[in-house]
């Protein structure tokens, strides 16, 4: 009983965790159904779920296992808007290198058939940030911003993201007006925000601002952006060392003083940042901070502490393949030797560094040039795209065509069929109303020759009774007068008897004509008479003739039709 409690309470909770997990995954499938403008703030606040949760490895893979039932489900219910969804989730949830590149080609391939500007606009935007694809980062984020523009950047919950994607591109391609400019619609949008905030980007911003207004010069501006980090609150800058940038402000603040010339104002600066650079071995900020000294020292004559400043900027920039860094300390180091008349030196500095120069500028041009193959290759995308969808239309207005031309065909035969069905119900109706008509002539003419029958039955009746009162009373001469009174059939009784003796039995005439062409209209009389079931006696007296002549006529008769001996006439006539 024990063990049987035990296993219902470690059964509990797992179905109460197979439930949970059901709810969670139509949740998750309600929110990548949306269409309308919500859409991307609903599927936003599931990865931000994953990210405030997903903490330790264990809590992960929780969400790495609701991943393989929600592939799942797709792969069992086919659905593009599903498909790009899940590819979405999946990459955020799942940042890593085991992305292709080709991966966010897929989902727009996919997503472009939907003519949903939104979730393409939400494409453009991933794919500008895909970790493998720097040099389609600037076209991308541009393609986004413009869509996000397009459809209203308050339905997109960190709209202000790739207004930092362009302003940071733009600075490295050495465009700092233009990085000025996004940055500062980045500043704006950001701050309307409302709970939707980075910190991190906002001082990756700064940055990039302050260094840009420091390269064209404009000192008081550059200084204003690096007191914006400073004056941050420390728990904001979540995923940042606040020391390291801290320092980073500090520093660029003391490079802008020792441009102005203001050198006690600039070296405690400078020597924040190498200190925090240092403490934290960051080699960027180690080599930028030591090549701010060789600038501070070289400025003021001190041309040993500038080229000792300049040489360790220099070795190390060199040993990490810092480009920027490593042109900076070989002007420096150019410089130095220049106004120490070192001639040798500071033209071999001096070449390296123009060739570091050159080569920053090739990169530079590298990248202006991969903005215009990313527009090709978009629109080489879009066109492709385009030509696929246009072919899939005329595919389905084939088959459309195709389906109505059947349904109307069938449409017609069915008229039409339903015409000869109709047409043909109404010949059966007159056949059988004919038949019916026909029939019913045939019972009335039936009924007369019956009643013709009885009446020469009830003739020759009263020719018997006749005969028999002449042995008593009536003379010879009145007798004949009588008989002939009394004629059963004249020529015009015999018309009228044929007509309806036809319309009752319609092929005995033509059947006998057929056995025996050359019959005479006498002949027929008899063959009528004996059909009807009369004898000889009733035949005589209808026909006007002696009983000998219809015994005479009936032996014609079977020579005409070439009878058998067994074979009695009566039988064969029944028979026609």
């Amino acid at each position: 009983m024990k063990k049987l409690l035990l296993f219902v309470l470690f059964l509990i909770p797992l179905v109460f965790t197979a439930e949970a997990q059901t709810r969670r995954i139509k949740f998750i499938l309600e929110a990548w159904e949306t269409t309308d403008h919500s859409q991307t703030r609903k599927c936003r606040e599931l990865v931000d779920d994953f990210f405030e949760h997903a903490i330790t490895p264990g809590q992960k893979q929780s969400y790495y296992r609701e991943i393989i039932l929600l592939k799942q489900y797709v792969q069992n219910h086919p659905d593009p808007r599903l498909k790009v969804r899940l590819m979405i989730y999946e990459f955020h949830i799942r940042l890593d290198s085991s992305f292709r590149r080709d991966f966010f080609d897929e989902a727009i391939n996919l997503a472009y058939p939907l003519k949903d500007d939104q979730l393409n606009a939400e494409l453009y935007l991933l794919r500008g940030s895909h970790p493998l694809s720097p040099d389609t980062r600037l076209f991308y984020n541009l393609k986004g911003i413009e869509m996000q523009k397009k459809i209203g950047i308050r339905y997109f919950p960190y709209g202000y993201v790739p207004y930092y994607e362009v302003s940071r591109c733009l600075y490295d391609l050495g465009d700092y007006r233009k990085a000025i400019d996004y940055g500062r619609q980045f500043m704006a949008i950001y701050h309307a925000a409302g709970s939707l905030l980075l910190p991190d980007h906002y001082v990756f911003q700064c940055d990039i601002l302050g260094a840009s207004f420091k390269n064209l010069n404009r000192f008081d501006s550059a200084r204003a952006y690096y007191k914006r980090i400073l004056q941050m609150p420390r728990p904001k800058m979540t995923n940042l060392d606040s020391t390291l940038w801290s320092g980073i402000a500090k520093g660029n603040i003391g490079q802008t003083y020792t441009r102005e010339g203001k050198y006690t104002l600039a070296l405690p600066l400078l020597t924040n940042h190498l200190q925090a650079a240092s403490q934290l071995n960051d080699r960027l900020n180690i080599v930028m901070a030591q090549n701010a000294f060789a600038d501070y020292y070289l400025r003021q004559g001190q041309y040993g502490r500038a080229l000792s400043a300049a040489s360790q900027a220099y070795d190390t920039a060199s040993r990490y393949t810092l480009l920027p860094q490593l042109m900076d300390a070989a002007q420096y180091i150019s410089l130095i030797h220049r106004r120490r008349n070192n001639i040798s030196e500071a033209f071999y500095y001096n070449d390296l560094y123009h060739s570091y120069k050159d080569a920053l500028r090739e990169q530079n041009k590298k990248g202006a040039f991969s903005v215009i193959q990313a527009q090709l290759a978009f629109d080489k995308l879009q066109h492709s795209l385009a030509i696929s969808q246009s072919v899939a239309l005329q595919q389905r207005q084939k088959q459309q065509l195709i389906l109505t031309s059947i349904s109307l065909l069938l449409v017609i035969m069915g008229l039409l069929y339903n015409r000869k069905r109709i047409k043909d119900r109404a010949k059966l109706e007159k056949i059988a109303a004919d038949y019916q008509n026909a029939q019913a002539e045939i019972d009335q003419a039936r009924e007369r020759i019956r009643f013709f029958t009885r009446l020469i039955v009830e003739k020759n009746n009263l020719i018997q009774s006749l005969e028999t009162q002449n042995k008593w009373q009536i003379p010879p001469a009145e007798l004949q007068n009588q008989l002939l009174s009394n004629a059963i059939i004249t020529e015009t009784e015999w018309e009228k008897f044929r007509e309806e003796f036809t319309k009752a039995f319609p092929y005995f005439f033509l059947r006998m004509h057929q056995n025996a062409p050359n019959i005479t209209p006498a002949m027929e009389r008899l063959a009528a008479l004996i059909f009807l079931g009369l004898n000889n006696y009733q035949i005589a007296n209808t026909l006007g003739i002696s009983k000998d002549s219809v015994t005479r006529g009936k032996h014609r008769l079977r020579s005409l039709l070439c009878l058998a001996h067994e074979t009695t006439l009566e039988e064969y006539l029944f028979d026609l």
